[in-house]
């Protein structure tokens, strides 16, 4: 999870993991607690 301020370099460096990203609003914590209910109890998935 990042802000939507993040340098553009880090959303790269995101991206080319494949992991799923979440943006929030720029200091606005009602968003991130938002963004991490929405994710609350997703499944993960074991790389090998």
């Amino acid at each position: 999870m990042c802000d939507e301020l993040v340098h553009a370099s880090l959303i790269d460096a995101a991206r080319l993991t494949r992991a799923r990203r979440l943006v929030h609003r720029h200091v606005d914590l009602d968003d991130v607690a938002r963004r991490l209910a929405e994710v609350r109890g997703a499944r993960r998935r074991a790389s090998s």
